[in-house]
């Protein structure tokens, strides 16, 4: 198997039409929905009224709110299923730097659901995420480039962002980075890994910012 064939059998990994998500909810959401809940991608609302009170605080322009809201009408729970609606209310949420959004932005861009399929979107939004910290999107960006979907496929990129999402904790991405290495010459491994190591300590540094 050729490495370009290894990269799309790593490719995105979707649960439904959402990228690898984080498990928890923000603390905002968890007060402004009442007992709704949510772990990955299965979730359940008890009662219409908490799919009341999610909506409430997404029009008033809570990102996390928007967030799940989005979440919503993308899995059809609660609501019927609508992924241009999802898609309305998880670009507010993006634009507002929640990385969550953001990666699933890039999700939806990838998968055209609710939007015409747009690679280099995708990438645009799961780099947004990645710097931000979000590790499924760092996964997902590696992905991108050792595919060559959205950006010229670079293996050294591949290495640097899977590398990146390894040190931050996602096992999974171990095994993209070991492939992206072996493409890799020693010289270019040493610079990737140099690399992904200057730009891990950029990422922590800006979530130390915040």
């Amino acid at each position: 198997m050729n490495l370009q064939a290894i990269f799309a059998s790593l490719a995105l990994l979707f649960s439904g039409t959402m990228c690898e998500q984080a498990d928890a909810r923000p603390p905002q959401v968890r007060q402004e929905a009442g007992r709704g809940s949510m772990g990955h991608s299965t979730w359940h609302l008890p009662n219409a009224a908490n799919i009341k009170k999610y909506r409430r605080a997404a029009e008033q322009g809570s990102a996390p709110a928007q967030f799940y809201v989005s979440m919503m009408y993308n899995s059809g729970y609660g609501v019927r299923q609508n992924h241009a609606e999802a898609m309305t209310w998880l670009l507010k949420a993006a634009e507002q730097d929640l990385a969550q959004a953001q990666n699933n932005l890039g999700g939806m861009y990838n998968s055209g659901l609710g939007v015409t399929p747009d690679y280099a979107e995708a990438v645009k939004w799961f780099r947004k995420a990645a710097m931000q910290g979000d590790v499924a999107a760092q996964k997902n960006l590696a992905a991108k480039y050792g595919n060559g979907q959205g950006v010229p496929q670079n293996y050294a990129e591949a290495y640097v962002w899977s590398s990146i999402a390894v040190m931050s904790g996602n096992k999974r991405a171990i095994k993209s980075r070991d492939y992206a290495a072996s493409a890799l010459s020693p010289e270019d491994l040493s610079l990737a890994r140099k690399r992904a190591t200057e730009l891990n300590r950029e990422i922590q540094q800006r979530i130390a910012d915040k």
